[in-house]
């Protein structure tokens, strides 16, 4: 060992005074050791990767450094006083910079911190509107800037890091509902359930507003309780309780027009739908449902299931052709071989007792197939072109070579597997048949669903006798029998709602409660009691006392449940006004009983209006012409003079400024008179002339303003008496509502299926989403008397949706 003298030693022998300075100097170097002041950057991943500086004193070649116990990788040593590392995987937490020398070691407490997942604890504000757009405040843990964050499955949009424990971000479109925020970034994910709440300002308002149509029924094989109902326009419903009560479940559907359903018997918690926008599929009953496969998107008009071993399911994609997927719905093959052209299957039956036997059935043509689809010949001779339609099969499961198919010209009957076809129609008085369902008996029974009523037959066709007691619409679409129970049916209808017999056919129930997917054509509040408003549908009129939160069917004393316009009294709330088809009637008691005040054969009353000076003063559109009365109904005239011949009616709207001018909207031009209707002018000469369904509305003020909502083309403002149109909405506009206090606030209804209601602030300058896409198309925008906020709006086949925060941002 060697012994180093001291620096006292040192000073007691003779050394010149510059170099004892510098033996002194040496010598207490070499009594250092080394040291560890400082690391840079101090944070970083739980998988390493960090480069790091270390900053200290005596850093030799040989030095070896740590990060919580764990070696660095690619250790540089730059000179004595810096060295670069790269920090090993490590664990959450602040963690200990051990340096290791010659001269000894040194350790920096906690000098490297490794992060964990990043944690949100906070969310400011943590509710906002569906359509998205609210700019949020997130603060937690380690969010770092390589974080990511989604909001319900998708991205939060504007992510913005302020620091390591707050960012800023704006948010998605989404359904109603709490949902969970997930944050991730390379040291993890971190989930945050329910941390932002969806608020839909408009909700559906349709308890007990009731009906419309329903395409297709399922029921579980094992609980005759679980029924399905695929509807027009309004989704896939489900009842619990045998039709007792209805609830929607379309979660995951993009389109709510059902064409096809079709339910798994083996797992009776898979559900098939075919829709307008390809297929969707469900394993939990309906809760949610989900894009299966690559399927092209599409019209999806015909499904069947099949054991083969396995379930197989076949699919009519329109004129794509057929399709057969043997893994419930992920993978697609082509069978069209043998299928003539243009291929469009309409009906799909499968042999009950040989899984490989199906029938097709197109347009004119009937196809079957023998070895599960992979090749199909047309069935024999029998079934006449004007059968162009195939809507639905039938197999005898008794005798699976007897089969009938309903047609546009009848039904018709096979008992050779198809070789030959046989009309079964005698008796029909409609030979338009939607579907043919054979229901298993005592006697087995045969029942047609036709545009005129319900037919029976226990003849196997041979004749048939209508079985329509209690039902209140003929124009049927669909048949389900009860597994086991023949006697117990239910019956779809087009906008007529379902209804349920348990007594075979002999009389029928309405089963339609909760069942709300009405087409709605007109919606009026009474300005002298605003709760009090009138809704007519194609399935009904009904009425409202609470503004919309229930509904009362008021349709009793009509010639027609189908019922286009409405219109309360001004003054008098216990007066109001209601058109069908062919008659135009009046209540006095706020619709417990009506009486007829004008018939109009074949010319529906469309739209209704009452003048705002004089409430006895009532004008009534029609699809032919334009009516007005100047005593409450007794006694009508024609208005001709400037109008077309014939006429359909569409909208009809008063000056504010002016009472005696008034205008209407035909589905091609625009008219004003100034005197009260005796004369008319067309003003609407620079517009499209195919506009198709048109609203009209004027705004007061120094220039009175003309809006027209036109289905075709959009939006269009005039304040020249139609010299001059400003186009303010590119978009088919089906409704319209302008803001009675603020002229500049202005909404418009879609018309297309997955459009948004849009909202304008500015009278029509910029445009921004005030709603989810409905899946349908808005028909009317009718705002609360004293309350604007309060809107209500009827769908074509969603029934109403009602806001009370103006529905908008």
């Amino acid at each position: 060992m060697v012994r180093l003298p001291t620096v006292s030693s040192l000073r007691s022998r003779r050394f010149t005074a510059a170099a004892l300075a510098c033996l002194t100097a040496a010598l207490m170097a070499c009594s250092e050791t080394s040291s560890l002041s400082s690391v840079h950057p101090t944070k970083g991943p739980l998988m390493g990767g960090t480069t790091i500086t270390l900053t200290g004193k005596w850093f030799e070649p040989s030095i070896i450094v740590t990060v919580g116990g764990v070696p660095v990788r690619s250790l540089r040593v730059v000179n004595q006083t810096t060295a670069t590392a790269t920090t090993p995987p490590g664990t959450v937490g602040p963690q200990d910079v051990v340096v290791q020398a010659t001269l000894g070691s040194a350790t920096l407490p906690g000098g490297f911190t490794y992060r964990g997942a990043p944690a949100v604890t906070r969310v400011q504000p943590s509710s906002g509107p569906v359509y998205g757009g609210t700019v949020i405040t997130l603060q937690g843990t380690d969010l770092t800037p390589d974080t990511a964050v989604t909001l319900g499955g998708a991205p939060l949009l504007n992510l913005t890091p302020i620091d390591d424990t707050t960012m800023t971000g704006t948010t998605p479109p989404a359904t109603a509902g709490s949902k969970d925020l997930v944050s991730a970034n390379s040291a993890g994910l971190t989930t945050s359930p329910g941390r932002f709440t969806y608020v839909d300002p408009w909700r559906p308002a349709n308890t007990g507003l009731d009906g419309g149509s329903v395409n297709k029924l399922a029921s579980h094989p094992s609980d005759p309780s679980l029924i399905y109902a695929g509807t027009e326009g309004g989704g896939v419903f489900r009842s619990t309780n045998a039709g007792q009560t209805w609830a929607p479940i379309n979660q995951g559907l993009k389109a709510l027009t059902i064409h096809a359903l079709a339910i798994d018997p083996d797992t009776p918690t898979t559900l098939y739908v075919g829709t307008g926008d390809g297929l969707f599929k469900t394993t939990d009953g309906g809760e949610t449902w989900f894009t299966p496969s690559t399927l092209e998107r599409g019209m999806i008009g015909a499904l069947v299931l099949t054991r083969e071993p396995g379930t197989a399911v076949y699919a009519s994609a329109g004129g794509r052709g057929l399709f057969k997927s043997s893994d419930g719905g992920v993978t697609w093959t082509a069978v069209n071989t043998g299928l003539t052209s243009p291929i469009s299957i309409h009906s799909l039956a499968v042999d009950p007792s040989n899984a490989q036997v199906l029938y097709a059935g197109g347009i004119g043509a009937i196809f079957k197939t023998t070895n599960g689809g992979q090749s199909w010949s047309p069935t024999g001779p029998g079934v006449p072109i004007e059968a162009n339609g195939i809507w639905e099969l039938a197999i005898d499961p008794s005798v699976p070579d007897t089969l009938y198919a309903a047609s546009n010209d009848g039904v018709y009957v096979s008992t050779n597997g198809g070789s030959s076809w046989a009309s079964a129609s005698t008796g029909l008085s409609s030979r338009y048949v939607q579907s043919v369902r054979l229901v298993e008996g005592t006697p087995t029974a045969l029942y047609a669903c036709t545009s005129s009523g319900l037919y029976k037959s226990t003849t196997g066709g041979a004749s048939w006798s209508g079985v329509n007691t209690g039902l209140t619409t003929l124009a049927l679409r669909t048949l389900l029998a009860e597994p086991g129970n023949p006697s117990i049916l239910y019956l779809g209808t087009w906008e007529g709602g379902l209804f349920k017999t348990t007594n075979g056919a002999a009389s029928w129930t309405s089963s339609k409660r909760g069942l709300s997917n009405a087409e709605v054509f007109a919606i009026s509040f009474s300005p002298a009691a605003p709760d009090i408003a009138y809704a007519a549908t194609r399935d009904g009129l009904f009425k409202t006392v609470d503004a919309g939160e229930s509904w009362s069917d008021v349709t009793q004393g009509l010639d027609s449940r189908g019922v286009y316009s409405v219109v309360a009294h001004p003054v008098d709330p216990a007066i109001a006004y209601a058109g069908t088809f062919n008659t135009l009637y009046k209540t006095v008691n706020g619709g417990a009983s009506w009486s007829s005040v004008i018939t109009a054969s074949s010319s529906g009353f469309m739209i209704l209006a009452f003048h705002p000076a004089s409430p006895e003063t009532i004008y009534a559109g029609t699809t032919q012409r334009l009516f007005k009365s100047v005593n409450g109904g007794a006694s009508w005239a024609t208005l001709t003079q400037g109008l077309p011949s014939s006429m359909w009616v569409d909208s009809i709207v008063f000056s504010p400024r002016n009472p005696s001018t008034v205008f209407v909207a035909s589905l091609r031009e625009v008219y004003r008179s100034t005197d009260d209707g005796e004369q008319w002018v067309m003003v609407s000469e620079l517009l499209p002339t195919d506009n198709g369904s048109q609203e009209l509305w004027v705004v007061p003020g120094p220039v009175e303003a003309l809006y027209v909502a036109s289905a075709n083309h959009g939006l269009f403002k005039t304040v020249n008496g139609g010299e001059s149109w400003e186009e303010l909405f590119s978009s088919n506009a089906s409704a319209l509502a302008i803001h009675p206090q603020d002229p500049q606030v202005m909404y418009v209804g879609p018309l297309g299926n997955t459009n948004t209601l849009e909202i304008s602030r500015d009278g029509g300058t910029t445009w921004v989403p005030a709603s989810l896409p409905f899946l349908t198309a808005v028909e009317v925008l009718v705002m609360k008397p004293g309350d604007p906020q309060t809107i209500l709006a009827g769908t074509r086949h969603r029934g109403v949706f009602k806001t009370t925060t103006g529905g908008g941002r």
